[in-house]
């Protein structure tokens, strides 16, 4: 606990008090030396790989009652949620910015910047998660606000999720509306406070659409950010930030009339209780299942069950089996060749 360390309490760093994902790279903890020099035909490389989901959710919403000033939190940014004061001074800067879907059925902007926020001083939470594990991110949980624009928002929340990890770490980042987030993202970085700016390393990133959410858009869409055409997806889906909002949603109508502190203490206590429930079902334990080593077993019989299938596909189809092999590859190093 804080009471052991000599800076007591106050000396809490930001994000200090998160529980975090023991399965997701960490230079240092649970990668080997020389990791970053592994080469690309290895196929070990993708176990170096960093899969974050983002999402907002609009169900937990907040009213416009008490204030900071009246109700502060306890320990505001040292967990999930981020720290206010910082981040309300960024949203100023950003009243003016304006977001676009070309995309048909997708309604996280509308409801964002429409009568759906009106009369409340949050309009929802966004979040970051990693993907593969779904735990929460450290100061990865942030207020929506309206009128700044969802972008903001989101942008925020990824550059302090990036603090917390290695530049060299390959990144995969799925988000709803990633067609047209991404495209401006760099220069949104470089413009972000000095807490959370960021430069984007873009060979070392690759942005996605979760695959139930992908067949909202349009079809150019799901040819350039479908998870099964990506290398390196690891079959991951991106929905994995959709089960936390399941999980934390009965909260809504208790949090939308609760003062900014309690409600951030609350959120923060509830994703500290879903990430050690996480914790505790990934590791052997006599009181839960062993998530990563079912999973491990699982992919071990599935691995020989499609080997067969492609070898037996493949020797069907000798003559052309390189040929597409070399088209594939060829549009996996430039994406900007047409897509076989």
């Amino acid at each position: 606990g804080r009471g052991h360390d000599p800076g007591g309490a106050e000396a809490t760093a930001s994000g200090e008090l998160a529980v975090c994902c023991p399965a997701c790279p960490r230079p240092g903890i649970n990668l080997p030396e020389g990791w970053d020099c592994a080469s690309k035909e290895d196929r070990c490389v993708f176990i170096y790989f960093m899969y974050f989901a983002l999402d907002a959710c609009f169900r937990l919403k907040r009213g416009m009652v008490s204030s900071e000033l009246k109700d502060p939190g306890l320990g505001t940014g040292w967990a999930y949620m981020l720290e206010n004061m910082s981040y309300h001074e960024y949203l100023l800067t950003v009243t003016d910015q304006k977001e676009m879907s070309m995309c048909s059925g997708l309604a996280a902007l509308d409801y964002a910047n429409t009568k759906f926020s009106r009369g409340y001083s949050s309009t929802g939470v966004g979040m970051g998660v990693c993907a593969r594990h779904e735990f929460v991110q450290p100061n990865g949980d942030v207020d929506s606000v309206s009128g700044c624009g969802l972008y903001a928002n989101i942008d925020y929340i990824f550059g302090s999720i990036l603090r917390y990890y290695d530049e060299r770490l390959f990144k995969m980042v799925s988000y709803d509306i990633a067609c047209h987030w991404w495209k401006l993202l760099m220069e949104r970085m470089i413009e972000q406070p000095p807490l959370v700016r960021y430069l984007l390393i873009m060979p070392l990133i690759a942005f996605v659409i979760p695959k139930m959410h992908i067949k909202g858009h349009i079809p150019k869409c799901g040819t350039l950010y479908s998870l099964s055409l990506i290398p390196g997806s690891g079959q991951t889906d991106g929905e994995g930030i959709e089960r936390p909002w399941a999980n934390i949603g009965g909260i809504a109508s208790s949090t939308r009339i609760m003062g900014p502190g309690a409600r951030h203490d609350t959120i923060d206590d509830h994703w500290g209780h879903w990430n050690w429930q996480k914790l505790v079902s990934v590791t052997i334990t006599r009181y839960a299942s062993d998530t990563l080593r079912c999973r491990l077993d699982n992919a071990c019989e599935q691995e020989i069950v499609h080997t067969e299938a492609l070898d037996s596909f493949s020797q069907q189809q000798q003559e052309r089996v390189e040929s597409w092999k070399k088209m594939v590859h060829d549009y996996e190093d430039d994406r900007s060749k047409k897509n076989p």
